[in-house]
């Protein structure tokens, strides 16, 4: 496992900055940010996201901390204390309000899973292997998520690449042959036509990652179908989420309309505990950090699927950006 920590500010929305805190705190040296320390980084990464665009002509430098900054870093770090109130237990950083410094706690399970996924929303950093790993067991931790948020009688399943589990559609290799399966599972017809269109050579998921249903008791069809994507990247901002609609997913001619899922490693809240923003919202299920955290159950025994990402960024030591 390797990783070249150089975080970009993919996302410049508050959500989004606060958890480069977090991340920047858990890499450095000492284990700890101040505010003031977090501004000049914030405005250094800034800079340079700016000169990698090509678009610094009319732009100015950050040769001084001006008083918009400065407030702007006040306002991400009463955000930081919001998330301490929310997740207690759960969230593996201390505030000292009067040194204004962020510094990691000592570590545990709860706070384990928290850093999970920080980790995903820094995916990137890690290199290839590693990235493709962190995107696996998003995906396998997400379905424990729908585990238990469905029905206990709920059949819920993989069908995505990334994972490393084998199972009822991930065991099939052609996205072909996977989508097929999954129509016989649901008792509705494949549209062959469509199907016939996708390469031999697709191993893909056709944007869908987990699959999941509500069987009835009387074991008849149709039932509630649900087609869930998980994206630990920033795509999701931009509508990757659609991949996994009906509208895109035009492969099998459901009896009903499924249901659109999205499971993100961010926490796409304001301090409020309500959503960030509601035009991103689209006509899905969104389950981000915060519904993922609140119905995970059992963690020493899901642990396992994100421990060794949590023990080697613990032990990791950021090299200063110059």
């Amino acid at each position: 496992m390797n990783i070249d920590f150089e975080p970009d500010i993919v996302i410049e929305d508050d959500f989004a900055i606060v958890d480069l805190v977090e991340i920047l705190c858990l890499t450095n040296l000492d284990n700890s940010i101040t505010r003031s320390d977090f501004l000049n980084r914030y405005l250094k990464l800034k800079e340079r996201k700016s000169v990698s665009e090509k678009n610094t002509s009319g732009s100015k430098e950050h040769s001084e901390i001006s008083d918009n900054d400065f407030t702007y870093s006040e306002d991400i770090f009463n955000q930081l204390e919001y998330r301490i109130r929310l997740y207690e237990d759960y969230y593996p950083f201390n505030y000292d309000e009067s040194n204004e410094r962020l510094t990691v706690k000592e570590r545990s399970v709860k706070g384990d899973l928290y850093i999970f996924f920080l980790l995903c929303v820094y995916h990137n950093c890690f290199d290839d292997s590693t990235d493709r790993k962190l995107d696996g067991k998003f995906e396998e931790i997400s379905k424990i998520v729908l585990e238990s948020y469905l029905s206990k009688n709920a059949e819920i399943h993989l069908f995505g690449k990334n994972s490393t589990h084998g199972g009822k559609f991930t065991q099939i290799n052609k996205l072909k042959e996977r989508i097929v399966a999954l129509a016989e599972s649901l008792d509705e017809e494949p549209i062959l036509k469509r199907i016939d269109g996708l390469k031999e050579t697709d191993t893909g998921d056709g944007g869908v990652d987990i699959v999941a249903w509500l069987p009835f008791e009387d074991g008849n069809y149709p039932v509630p179908v649900f087609l869930c994507q998980c994206t630990i990247g920033k795509d999701w901002i931009r509508g990757k989420h659609l991949e996994s609609s009906v509208i895109n997913f035009n492969y099998i001619a459901f009896t009903g309309i499924p249901y659109s899922m999205l499971c993100i490693p961010h926490l796409f809240r304001n301090s409020e505990n309500k959503w960030y923003s509601d035009y991103r919202m689209g006509s899905f299920i969104l389950i981000d950090r915060h519904r993922s955290m609140s119905l995970l159950k059992n963690l020493d025994k899901i642990k396992v699927e994100y421990k060794e990402f949590v023990d080697f960024i613990v032990d990791y030591s950021e090299k200063p950006i110059g």
